[in-house]
């Protein structure tokens, strides 16, 4: 598991979020926070990979492989 940082805007600190192992060839393209519940992030892939977890990165599920939804 990798980690990103990313910046609290109610108290202005950096907190580490885990994200999937991704390779080097299939970067984190996109980023989406869901704006009523920040716990719920989406993440895409170069290769069109779609991650989301409902709880702040603690799990991820893929909801969609190379552009397919599962």
């Amino acid at each position: 598991m990798n980690s990103l940082s990313i910046l609290d805007r109610l108290f202005f600190h950096l907190e580490e979020l885990n994200v999937p192992d991704f390779s080097q060839n299939n970067p984190i393209v996109q980023i989406a926070v869901n704006p009523t519940n920040e716990q719920k992030i989406t993440i895409a892939t170069y290769e069109n990979d779609i991650y989301q977890t409902k709880e702040l990165g603690t799990n991820w599920k893929m909801i969609a492989e190379k552009g397919t939804l599962q």
